[in-house]
């Protein structure tokens, strides 16, 4: 697997788990990471993985005019904008239910998520060695 900077998550999209990526996203942690609702911090549910593959999905539904409008806005990074710029070039549709997300950390961790009617579904994960502290340290409180 390449390797993924620290301050980036990598989204490759596929249609089942067992397929190739048909597309890719390089996304920014510290975006994403003031996107992440207070309650889903260090939560088992992924956090910031699950805000990637929220986003990588988003991006997959606008058009080129609506990210450079976004971006112009600054309500997302301008490389989001050329990233849908390309996803558009390349043909692709939008994200639909029963697509998968393959979230990649710089720190490390990856994840699978099932794109589904209502959400997202966690196929797969293994998460960074912060991550298990932090999630065993929740389960601690919980079971107090």
């Amino acid at each position: 697997m390449n390797e993924v900077p620290d301050d980036m998550i990598r989204v490759r999209l596929t249609s089942r788990p067992e397929l190739e990526p048909y597309a890719e996203f390089a996304l920014s942690e510290s975006d994403l990471a003031g996107r992440v609702h207070p309650a889903e911090v260090g939560g088992i549910q992924g956090g910031i993985e699950h805000i990637a593959a929220e986003m990588a999905w988003g991006l997959t539904q606008l058009t080129v005019d609506q990210a450079v409008a976004l971006a112009s806005e600054g309500r997302m990074p301008n490389e989001y904008a050329d990233q849908v710029r390309a996803y558009r070039d390349a043909g692709w549709p939008p994200m639909t239910p029963g697509q998968c997300a393959q979230v990649t950390l710089g720190s490390g961790g990856h994840s699978m998520w099932r794109c589904t009617e209502l959400g997202w579904q966690v196929v797969e994960r293994t998460p960074t060695e912060r991550q298990v502290w932090r999630e065993g340290d929740a389960e601690t409180e919980a079971e107090r």
